[in-house]
This record gives C-alpha cells, sequence and structure tokens, in this order.
C-alpha cells in the first residue's frame, strides 16, 4: 500500500512590518494633514480662478455694454445729421416751390390782364365798327342761314 502523501508543510505567515502604534498614528496624522491641506490648496485656488474669472466676465461686460452705448450714441448721431441734412434739402425745395408758384401765379395775373385788354379791344372795336355801320341793319337770322 502506498502511503500516504506527507501533508506540505504550512509556511509561517511573513511577519508584517510592524509599526509601534505611536508611529502609526503620527503617520496617520501626517497623512491626513497633508490631504487637508491639499484640500485647501485646491479650494483656495479654485476660489481664486473663480474670483479671476467672475472679474473677467464683469470687466468684458462692461467694456462690451460701454461699446455698444457709444455706437448706440453714434448711430444716433448719425441718424440726427442725416435727417437735419434731409430736412435742409426738404426747405430748400420748398422755397423753390414757393418761388415757382410765385412766378405763376404773376404770369396768371398778366396774362388775364393782358386777355383783358385784349377782349376789351376787341369789344370796343365792335362797338367802333357798329356805330360806323349805324345806317345798315343787321339781316335777319334766317337770311344769314340760321333757323331754317
Amino acid at each position: 500500500v502506498a502511503a500516504a502523501p506527507e501533508p506540505a508543510p504550512v509556511a509561517a505567515a511573513a511577519p508584517a512590518t510592524t509599526v509601534p502604534a505611536d508611529e502609526d498614528t503620527e503617520g496617520t496624522t501626517n497623512l491626513l494633514t497633508l490631504a487637508r491641506r491639499l484640500h485647501e490648496e485646491h479650494v483656495r485656488e479654485g476660489v481664486e480662478k473663480r474670483d479671476a474669472l467672475i472679474a473677467e466676465g464683469t470687466a468684458q461686460a462692461a467694456r462690451l455694454v460701454s461699446e455698444a452705448e457709444a455706437k448706440q450714441r453714434q448711430i444716433i448721431a448719425d441718424t440726427e445729421n442725416t435727417n437735419r441734412q434731409r430736412v435742409a434739402v426738404l426747405e430748400q425745395e420748398q422755397r423753390q416751390l414757393e418761388g415757382k408758384i410765385d412766378e405763376l401765379r404773376t404770369f396768371e395775373r398778366d396774362y388775364r390782364a393782358q386777355l383783358k385788354s385784349y377782349i376789351q379791344g376787341q369789344l370796343n372795336e365792335l362797338d367802333g365798327s357798329g356805330t360806323e355801320q349805324s345806317g345798315l341793319t343787321p339781316a335777319p337770322a334766317s337770311a344769314q342761314g340760321f333757323g331754317n
């Protein structure tokens, strides 16, 4: 009969480096202190970066508002200037048209006076020729070809 194999010897667990409890607590405390310090440093850097970004954003916003207001003032000034120029042109055209209207009124007045004078002269001529021919009687309308 075969002999049963011998059990393998159990290896003894390697002894862990044993650190005295005081040193272990001190190391943990130092590690926690370092972690806290790093955390506080990161928080401080984050706050500083946040504040810097806010300040930069505020400055940029103020600059954009200032530029927009300046542009708006310039547009208003340009519009007012353009409107003044248009009004000046329209006033000049109005004066020219009023002058033409006055010329036309004068022409109408002169034309009516000349026409009246001409018609008056024709009437006077007609009256004058009628007195010269007073001995003649006008022919009846039927003789002149009217009233047939």
